[in-house]
This record gives structure tokens, C-alpha cells and sequence, in this order.
């Protein structure tokens, strides 16, 4: 089988992507349906919205809401700190358990990337609810 090229794999997912995102304009927003997964498998949604000039990517608490869900609170210790950790990383707001990040039209994409990957790493933690790192190794939590 030959090997793709940097530009034919990039091309292959993005084709993807493409087929499996979906959009429904609102009045005051735009709220955009990805092919990413919640762990229930209801699809990752972020919502943008324009105002003062920039436009507003964000998760409207749904990652939060999908870690109570799964019986996890990420604001509470240890989580709050793995998860301060992502937001810095992403360069990503979190104030009242929403994930957000203003762009201007150029750099709107990737404000979404940043904004979609806090959301898969923070509810990605429901996966490993069950230990923790800690200064002596693996600690098991209750």
C-alpha cells in the first residue's frame, strides 16, 4: 500500500470532518454540531456568537455538564488543577464552567479547535476518574 503524503492525509480527515460537521444558524449565534463524541455519545456541540467585534467560541458548560453526568466534578481537587492545566495549554477561558475563546474572522478556526479540544480533554478525564497521579506514584480514589 503506498504512503500518504503529509497533504493526503490532512486532506483525507478534513474530508471527514467536513461530512460530519453540521451548523444551525440562530438569531444571536451559531451553533455548530462537530463529529466528536460525548461519552454518551451525543455529538460535541460549541456555539459562536459576534460581539464587540470578535466572535466567541464556546462550549456553553456542556463539558461540565457531561463530567456530572459521569458522576465526576471537575472543580473540585484534584480535577480543578488537571483541568486549570488544560486551559492554560489551550489558551482557553473557563469562568462558570464554560469553555471559551474570542477570535477575530482569521482566527476563528482555531479559537474552535482550541475550544473542541478542552472539551475532549476535560471530559477525557471521566475516563480516568478512577486514579490519580500523585507524589508517591498511583493513588486509587474512591
Amino acid at each position: 500500500m503506498p504512503q500518504l503524503t503529509t497533504r493526503e492525509s490532512a486532506e483525507a480527515y478534513i474530508t471527514y470532518i467536513a461530512k460530519n460537521w453540521d451548523a444551525q444558524v440562530c438569531e444571536d449565534y451559531t451553533r455548530i454540531f462537530t463529529p466528536y463524541l460525548y461519552l454518551d455519545n451525543s455529538k460535541v456541540e460549541v456555539f459562536i456568537d459576534y460581539r464587540d467585534g470578535m466572535y466567541y467560541v464556546n462550549d456553553a458548560g456542556d463539558a461540565v455538564g457531561a463530567c456530572w453526568s459521569n458522576a465526576l466534578d471537575v472543580t473540585e481537587a484534584p480535577w480543578d488543577k488537571i483541568v486549570e492545566n488544560i486551559i492554560k495549554t489551550l489558551g482557553v477561558s473557563f469562568d462558570a464552567g464554560i469553555i471559551e475563546k474570542s477570535a477575530t474572522r482569521e482566527t476563528l478556526g482555531e479559537a474552535m479547535f482550541d475550544v473542541i479540544s478542552a472539551v475532549q480533554a476535560i471530559t477525557g478525564l471521566c475516563y480516568c476518574r478512577g486514579l490519580v497521579s500523585s507524589a508517591n506514584g498511583v493513588a486509587r480514589l474512591g
